[in-house]
C-alpha cells in the first residue's frame, strides 16, 4: 500500500491535503477520476463531517488528482485528537473505498 504524508492539522487553522493521483493496471497508468461521483467522511471523537464535491471539502483538479480541504471552522469542530478520513467512489459501480487515512488534529494556539 502506498504511503504519503499530510500536512500538520491544527484546530485553529484551515487544512489541505496535497493532491494525489491514482494509478491502476500493469504497468500502472493514471486513472481519470474526473467523471466519478465521490463521497466521504472526516470523523473524530467530537464529530463527523461530510466530504463531497458540492460542499467543497473534496476537489478533483483538471489533472485528475484528488484533494481534501477543511476550513478553520471544520478543524475546530473536529477537535483535538485523531481524525479518520474515508473517501468512497459512489459511481461508477461498484461502490468502493478509494482512500483511507488518519492524522492527528493538534490543539492550535488561540
Amino acid at each position: 500500500m502506498p504511503r504519503f504524508r499530510v500536512p500538520r492539522m491544527q484546530t485553529n487553522a484551515a487544512w489541505q491535503m496535497p493532491p494525489i493521483a491514482f494509478r491502476a493496471g500493469s504497468p500502472p497508468q493514471p486513472v481519470d477520476i474526473s467523471a466519478w461521483v465521490l463521497g466521504g467522511v472526516a470523523r473524530s471523537a467530537a464529530c463527523s463531517l461530510t466530504l463531497d464535491l458540492i460542499n467543497g471539502r473534496l476537489a478533483i483538479g483538471d489533472d485528475g488528482r484528488l484533494a481534501i480541504s477543511l476550513s478553520e471552522a471544520d478543524c475546530a469542530s473536529l477537535g483535538e485528537g485523531r481524525v479518520d478520513f474515508e473517501v468512497m467512489r459512489l459511481t461508477p459501480e461498484p461502490t468502493r473505498p478509494l482512500l483511507r487515512f488518519a492524522t492527528i488534529n493538534h490543539q492550535g494556539l488561540t
